[in-house]
């Protein structure tokens, strides 16, 4: 019978939510299959699984400019941009050569920065401004232009 299954090991039974709804009426070949699996495993759980939705598009927004964007804020010295943006260019012209070439950098980008696939798409909301004003004044400063990271936090009072 489709939808219904024994799990020994964790002494559970598992049945799809279409399953689940046949079930509810006492007359049917559902019914009976749950009874006969109840009746030798009779200490098993029952557990109803609901299958996931599609969220959508989990990297909307990640474009060719995001990439650049990003890389460019994330490395701080010149070198270290110039080694990531070569890397970046390189994986350019791999993916000019498939149909399926966006994804090939996007992963190559989600492996390079594992933190942003792990904090920035979890998270749906976007903290206060002055969240990210009191990060910004702790971690770095401008000078003449450009962000220079800080050893030593700089407290907003100051």
């Amino acid at each position: 019978m489709n939808g219904i299954k024994v799990d020994v090991i964790n002494k559970k039974v598992i049945m799809n939510k279409r399953f689940a709804q046949r079930m509810a009426n006492t007359s049917s070949e559902e019914y009976r299959e749950y009874e006969r699996i109840m009746s030798i495993n009779p200490a098993f759980a029952v557990e109803v699984r609901v299958q996931r939705t599609y969220e959508g598009n989990r990297y909307r927004g990640l474009t060719y400019r995001f990439i650049e964007a990003y890389i460019y804020c994330h490395e701080l010295d010149d070198e270290s941009r110039r080694v990531v943006f070569s890397e970046y260019v390189e994986e350019r012209w791999k993916a000019l050569a498939h149909t399926c070439g966006f994804q090939e950098v996007r992963a190559w980008f989600l492996y390079k920065y594992p933190e942003f696939d792990n904090l920035y798409f979890t998270t749906h909301e976007e903290p206060p401004r002055d969240k990210i004003e009191e990060l910004m004044m702790y971690s770095a400063h401008l000078s003449n232009g450009k962000l220079i990271p800080k050893s030593e936090p700089l407290l907003l009072s100051a």
